[in-house]
């Protein structure tokens, strides 16, 4: 449809409260005062099938420098929508064809992520049509007949909101590159210090980008195995800043053959002395001696360790037996547990996320749902994806809030 040609006409007067109708001047078509001299032009799509209410309004808008693209129905409306691309579309309620609800749902499913403002333009004064213009894709209505200083209005108010939008956009934009650039390094840094050990299972799932979980694992040039588990407290980048530092130093002192306890002492103190006060991490500590054919383990404020036999019997318990790192300057030399593996066993470790874990019901995984779980899984069975695919089942589709980890190392 072609932009009828404005002439040099003025015809409003703005000081009033009542508004011109094309009808007062015959076979003319007339543009109105600017009624802001500093407006900028966009591009408007106005769908009306009310001829001189559509040529009315069309002269406010050309008046104050915007683009006017006219059409009389719903179907038209859209074919112009998807051709010119509008900023801002004005669309009658009650048209011939397609009206005004249904174009305006059409319109919001095509323009996708963008945001592109639609006005109603309606005689319709009760609640429940007023409503549906909102609900049905509508960001804001008019009331006709129009006055020219409120069409204005309502025009730069959009405009400033879908400036906020743009803004928006640019700043999720850069923050996800940045997010993107931040967890390529943790993960570098992470992924680096997690050796491949032939009998351990892992699995980890976080509901951010970032985990405050960590992973690590180590083969010492003597043969021994090195296992840490820790659960830093809070979630997404705050938590997942200790973990740097954590691998760094594992990944340090596993080279050197440096024990265990002492690797826990100096986590403990690069702690205390660098992060702020109410940081910490729970940790769980594995050391595999294979000459001796005995395992140590140090669990710091972590969940039950379970030693688990070929029957998928729990045969013993590991309790929290010392305080998380870096709650205390200088870390207790607790004593700790000692097994003499069998063949067929495995060993089960664990953040609390696991068990803190909701379903889209509220109700929490809980520790003796673990433990059953535990006990329920056939020999033959995979006893970390079988966990996996039970927590995974547990929680479905519901919003995680904590981050979760399992490991398991099978003897």
């Amino acid at each position: 449809m072609e932009n009828p040609v404005t002439s040099t006409s003025t015809l409003s007067d703005t000081s009033s409260s009542s508004t011109v109708s094309a009808k007062d001047v015959p076979n003319k078509i007339y543009c109105l005062d600017r009624v802001d001299e500093n407006s900028q032009g966009i591009k408007i799509l106005l769908a009306d099938d009310d001829e001189d209410s559509r040529q009315q309004i069309a002269a406010i808008l050309r008046a104050n420098n915007h683009d006017v693209y006219e059409v009389s129905n719903g179907s038209e409306a859209l074919d112009f929508f998807d051709k010119y691309s509008p900023d801002l579309v004005l669309l009658d309620v009650v048209m011939p064809v397609m009206n005004g609800y249904t174009a305006a749902e059409v319109i919001k499913k095509q323009a996708g992520d963008q945001f592109v403002p639609v006005i109603f333009l309606t005689a319709i004064t009760d609640n429940e049509s007023l409503a549906a213009c909102i609900s049905s894709g509508g960001d804001d209505f008019l009331n006709k007949p129009v006055h020219p200083l409120i069409l204005n209005a309502k025009i730069k108010a959009m405009q400033r909101i879908k400036g906020a939008y743009r803004k928006l956009d640019e700043y999720q934009s850069k923050t996800e590159d940045e997010l993107e650039t931040t967890e390529h390094l943790f993960s570098s840094l992470i992924d680096s210090n997690h050796e491949d050990i032939p009998n351990l299972d892992s699995w980890a799932i976080f509901p951010g980008h970032f985990s405050g979980d960590v992973q690590l694992s180590a083969k010492l040039e003597n043969g021994d195995t090195y296992i840490l588990l820790c659960d830093f407290t809070g979630h997404g980048l705050p938590a997942a800043i200790g973990t740097v530092f954590v691998a760094d130093l594992f990944q340090s002192m596993t080279l050197k053959s440096i024990p265990p306890d002492v690797i826990l002492n100096e986590i403990n103190r690069k702690m205390n002395n660098i992060l702020p006060m109410g940081r910490y991490c729970a940790a769980v500590m594995v050391a595999v001696n294979n000459d001796k054919n005995e395992v140590k383990v140090w669990n710091n404020g972590l969940p039950t360790v379970y030693l688990v036999n070929r029957e998928r019997r729990i045969v013993e318990e590991l309790e929290s037996a010392g305080l998380p790192l870096g709650i205390v300057s200088t870390r207790s030399e607790d004593e700790p547990y000692t097994i003499l593996p069998q063949d067929g066993y495995s060993l089960v470790f664990y953040s609390d996320g696991v068990t803190d874990a909701e379903n889209s019901r509220g109700e929490m995984y809980s520790e003796e749902r673990f433990v059953e779980l535990i006990e329920q899984i056939p020999s033959s069975v995979n006893l970390c994806s079988a966990i996996r695919d039970e927590l995974e089942d547990f929680v479905g589709d519901t919003e995680l809030v904590d981050d979760l980890s399992v490991m398991v190392l099978n003897f």
